[in-house]
């Protein structure tokens, strides 16, 4: 949970958004360690195109333009997004089984906050991001921190220990 009153209608730079994850952690807020389980289908990307993440209920999360190498990723529910060349091997490994295309997670652990209220930021990539309460920041990193919608989330990670066993 995240204790800090934001203001309304604010759009955090990555300096500000980082400040703010670090007051409210050290405010006691509770990061939670998840892992990604959910098989993704992914193309790598030529460069140039342009990608809108729109969530499940329509919302449009945040844009992001592909350099050529990065891969657009597709979650289960139709959620799409960019994950840059360098960082897509560290994060998935092909799914032959399931078909030309599919992808699993490599088990990797990440730390989330969830947030009470609606937030804007600008994102590592540099657009801006918009996200509802209920929704989680990825905080593992607070150099590229980026949140993802509730629903978006709990379709695709789940909670697990500092190794990486999910909870039941």
């Amino acid at each position: 949970m995240l204790f800090v009153k934001l203001q309304k209608n604010i759009t955090m730079n990555k300096n500000e958004m980082r400040a703010f994850v670090e007051s409210v952690i050290a405010n006691g807020a509770a990061v939670r360690t998840y892992a990604k389980f959910a098989r993704i289908q992914a193309v790598m990307a030529k460069g140039g195109e342009a990608v809108e993440t729109i969530l499940s209920d329509g919302t449009r999360e945040t844009t992001n333009t592909a350099n050529p190498g990065d891969w657009i990723v597709t979650n289960p529910g139709g959620e799409q997004y960019i994950v840059p060349a360098e960082k897509f091997p560290k994060k998935y490994e092909p799914a032959p089984e399931l078909g030309e295309g599919w992808f699993k997670p490599t088990g990797g652990i990440q730390k989330f906050l969830e947030l009470e209220e609606d937030i804007t930021f600008v994102c590592s990539w540099g657009e801006t991001q918009f996200i509802k309460a209920g929704g989680m920041i990825n905080v593992t990193n607070l150099e590229d921190i980026y949140g993802i919608a509730r629903e978006e989330f709990f379709s695709t990670y789940q909670e697990c220990s500092e190794d990486g066993t999910f909870k039941a």
